[in-house]
């Protein structure tokens, strides 16, 4: 069994490898996973394109041109 980072005589730059019994042992670790619920990942919704409204053009009404004749 493994004691805890300073009961154990280890060198500085190897303390982050030493661990507690809790996490080395397999049944620590199934413990734990079974306590932490996995996250789920939210899935990124795709941002829609606004498609731009074409303006309708306004037709010009075309003045009729009248032809008066006039008979003398």
């Amino acid at each position: 069994m493994l004691g805890t980072p300073e009961q154990v005589s280890v060198p500085e730059n190897q303390k982050h490898r030493v661990f507690t019994s809790d996490s080395s042992t397999r049944l620590g670790r199934e413990e734990e996973e079974e306590g932490k619920k996995k996250k789920k990942k939210k899935k990124k919704k795709k941002k829609k394109k606004k498609k731009k409204k074409k303006k309708k053009k306004k037709k010009k009404k075309k003045k009729k041109k009248y032809l008066y004749l006039y008979y003398i």
